[in-house]
């Protein structure tokens, strides 16, 4: 209790990194539901630095090195916050956030669990053909994007194409 009280005076102290620290200290504490001004800005705070840190694991594992640690309670936050945006059905927001914590698991579920399963397909391969600066990333994204699109019941076959043609594959 102490830390989450602590938390909320470095933010009200403006100093965000150090209540993001103690809001993780807090643990459960930390409630994700309270849609607070506090909650939202310290949970953006966790995002951008889950972001920061999976995008240098990214660049870490392109050259074949070991990663960078991330702390587990920053991790359970991003992952209440996924769960939260499923639970809300609030699946464009998730995928966004899939996209740029590099999710790939993710980005499957949060493509695959929408009602809307095609506009969700189109709104990933759209952000990751414009949004996406990294490569690599990128073909993994549409490599995923290809095995949703052929597992789906109704193929967008230009969508699925455009895929093969960016990959550089034949396609089937």
């Amino acid at each position: 209790m102490a830390a989450l009280v602590a938390s909320k005076v470095f933010y009200h102290l403006e100093e965000y990194d150090d209540a993001l620290r103690l809001a993780l200290g807090a643990g459960r504490l930390f409630d994700l539901n309270n849609r607070s001004e506090y909650v939202e800005k310290i949970v953006a705070v966790a995002i951008d630095e889950y972001v920061k840190l999976t995008g240098e694991n990214f660049e870490l594992e392109m050259k074949k090195k070991d990663p960078v640690a991330i702390d587990s309670r920053l991790e359970d936050v991003v992952n209440r916050m996924f769960g939260r945006c499923l639970e809300d059905k609030a699946y464009k927001q998730g995928l966004g956030m899939a996209l740029e914590t590099r999710r790939l698991d993710k980005i499957t579920e949060f493509i695959t669990k929408s009602d809307a399963m095609a506009e969700m397909l189109e709104y990933a391969q759209l952000s990751a053909m414009t949004l996406l600066t990294s490569k690599a990333f990128r073909e993994r994204v549409l490599k995923a994007l290809v095995e949703i699109h052929t597992s789906a019941q109704d193929v967008n076959l230009a969508a699925l194409a455009q895929c093969y043609f960016i990959l550089g594959e034949p396609g089937e």
